[in-house]
């Protein structure tokens, strides 16, 4: 649990610096980059255990959403966890979904930038 916790603190860190850094040049939302993920759909995307067992699989992320703008991957405690993040959300450049996975299924997922209205 404590690796899980390491990973997740260490992801987010990386995913801040990334957006504060993205969202200040024009290259983060390319003219010719699609956006495919919507409010509604990043809702419908099921959080897993620790281990991932429920959460969707990053097949089915691949399938709704396409490629992410970014994917990493880390090792820590023989845990190995992969970020995803997909840019413009609702066709919004600042906003940004955020998805961890374990064993290649989701254990957390986070919306960034995302204005709700009303």
């Amino acid at each position: 649990m404590k690796s899980l916790v390491k990973i997740t603190k260490l992801f987010l860190g990386v995913v801040v610096a990334l957006l504060v850094v993205g969202m200040t040049t024009t290259s983060f939302a390319s003219s010719h980059y699609k956006y495919r993920v919507t409010r509604t759909t990043f809702d419908k995307v099921s959080v897993g255990s620790n281990n991932g067992n429920g959460g969707t699989s990053l097949k089915q992320l691949e399938k709704d959403f396409g490629s992410p703008k970014l994917k990493s991957s880390r090792t820590v405690d023989n845990v190995r966890a992969t970020m995803l993040v997909y840019s413009g959300v609702d066709n919004d450049k600042n906003a940004a979904a955020i998805v961890e996975l374990i064993n290649n299924k989701v254990i957390y997922k986070e919306l960034t930038g995302y204005q709700y209205s009303l």
